[in-house]
C-alpha cells in the first residue's frame, strides 16, 4: 500500500463522487457532462498510461458514419432499425464533438468520404442500393443525397467505381484529445495519468478501488470506459479487443490524394495527412491473429497495406514508411455500445465498434446521464 501524506490525500485523492476509468474520448466526454449535470461532484479520471493509447490517440482520424458496403454488410447481421439508429448516433456524435471542441481545435477538414471499388460486381450491388439508403438516411444525416456516385481523379489505379458522402471529414486525434483534456481540467475534473486501476470491491460508501501503484481510492460510482481493454477489469463483458495496423508514408511530392477513403466494407481505409498517406486496417485478413487486446505488429497485414499503397493508392510508387503503429478497438456481436449498470453504482460505456471518433462523445454523454438518474 502506497502511504499518502495528508496533503496528497486531501488534495489529489479524496473520496470521489464519480471515478472514470479510461481517459479516452468516452471517459473525458462523460466527465465533462457529469460536471455540467452535477457541478459539486468530485470527479476523477484514471488512465493507466501516459496517454489514452487504446484507440483515442491511435485511430486514423476519420469523422465518418459508414460506407455503403459497410452498412449493407451490417444489415445482414442486424435489423434496419438497429443499423440506422447507429448511423444517427454517429451523425449526432460527430456534431456534438465539433460543437464541444470546435473545428479549429480538431484540425477538422470537410473533405467528404469516398468508398472505392476494384470489384465491378460489388460496386454494382452498392450502386443499386444507393436510392433506398438515401431514402432512409437523408433526414438523419442532413445530406441530400447522403451517397452519390462520383468519378474523381485521385491518382489511383484499378478503381472501377466510387461512392461519395459529403458529410464525412478528417480530424487530428492528438489535438482532439489534448483539447478534451484541457476542457476537463478547466471544468474541475481531476486527471490522473499513469495510475492503473487493478480492481475494486464494495465499500462503506460505494467502492474501494485498488491501483497498480498501491494508491487506494474511494468513489461512490465507477464508470468503466476502456473499450477494447475492458475485459481486463470486467471479464464477463461481451466486448472483444481487436487490433488494427496503421502505416504513414514519408512526405510525397505532388501527392494528388485528398480526402477520407474506405475500401472493402471499411476494413481498409486511407487518407492524406498533409502530403503523406495514412493507410490502415486489414484485420479481416487474419481475424484470429488480430483478435487481441495487445499492441504489436502483424507483418503480413502490414505487407498487405504496403501492397495496397503500391498497387492502388500510389501506383508504381514504394514510399518509405515513416510511422507504424497498432490500436485496439472494442467489438462484439452487435455494434451497439454497452451502456449499462451491471452492478449497483458500477457503469459501463464500452464497445464502440471501431467508430469511437463518431460516437465517443455521444456515448460518454449518455453514460453521464445514466450515472445521474
Amino acid at each position: 500500500m502506497h502511504e499518502l501524506s495528508i496533503w496528497e490525500r486531501e488534495t489529489f485523492f479524496p473520496p470521489f463522487d464519480a471515478l472514470i476509468i479510461g481517459a479516452g474520448i468516452v471517459g473525458l466526454a462523460a466527465a465533462l457532462k457529469l460536471k455540467a449535470l452535477k457541478p459539486r461532484w468530485r470527479i476523477a479520471v484514471c488512465e493507466r498510461g501516459s496517454l489514452p493509447q487504446g484507440a483515442s490517440t491511435r485511430n486514423a482520424g476519420f469523422a465518418c458514419y459508414g460506407s455503403v458496403s459497410e452498412l449493407l454488410q451490417d444489415l445482414t447481421h442486424n435489423t434496419e432499425d438497429q443499423v440506422f439508429e447507429l448511423v444517427q448516433q454517429r451523425v449526432e456524435g460527430l456534431a456534438q464533438l465539433r460543437e464541444l471542441l470546435g473545428d479549429s481545435a480538431l484540425r477538422y477538414e470537410t473533405t467528404g468520404g469516398t468508398e472505392v471499388f476494384t470489384d465491378k460486381v460489388r460496386f454494382r450491388e452498392c450502386a443499386e442500393a444507393i436510392p433506398w439508403l438515401n431514402s432512409q438516411l437523408d433526414k438523419l444525416t442532413g445530406m441530400a443525397p447522403t451517397y452519390r456516385i462520383v468519378n474523381h481523379d485521385h491518382g489511383m489505379k484499378g478503381v472501377c467505381g466510387q461512392i461519395f458522402s459529403p458529410g464525412e471529414g478528417l480530424l487530428h486525434p492528438g489535438y482532439m484529445m489534448a483539447s478534451l483534456q484541457r476542457k476537463a481540467r478547466e471544468a474541475g475534473v481531476s486527471l490522473h495519468f499513469g495510475l492503473a486501476v487493478d480492481g475494486w470491491k464494495p465499500g462503506k460508501e460505494g467502492y474501494d478501488i485498488q491501483t497498480r501503484e498501491g494508491i487506494a481510492l474511494q468513489s461512490a460510482r465507477i464508470l468503466l470506459a476502456t473499450n477494447g481493454l475492458s475485459r481486463r477489469l470486467l471479464p464477463e463483458l461481451p466486448v472483444q479487443g481487436v487490433r488494427n495496423q496503421v502505416l504513414v508514408t514519408e512526405p510525397i511530392s505532388g501527392l494528388r490524394l485528398r480526402g477520407a477513403f474506405h475500401y472493402q466494407e471499411g476494413y481498409f481505409y486511407f487518407r492524406h495527412i498533409g502530403n503523406r498517406v495514412l493507410v490502415g486496417g486489414g484485420r479481416h485478413l487474419d481475424t484470429d491473429g488480430e483478435t487481441t487486446d495487445k499492441f504489436g505488429s502483424h507483418d503480413p497485414i502490414r505487407d498487405s497495406l504496403r501492397t495496397l499503397l503500391r498497387d492502388i493508392i500510389l501506383p508504381g510508387q514504394s514510399p518509405r514508411i515513416d510511422y507504424a503503429w497498432s490500436g485496439i478497438l472494442g467489438i462484439g456481436a452487435t455494434k451497439q455500445p454497452i451502456l449499462a449498470e451491471p452492478f449497483p453504482g458500477l457503469f459501463t460505456a464500452v464497445r464502440l465498434g471501431g467508430m469511437g471518433v463518431a460516437i465517443g462523445v455521444h456515448t460518454g454523454t449518455q453514460a453521464a446521464r445514466l450515472m445521474t438518474c
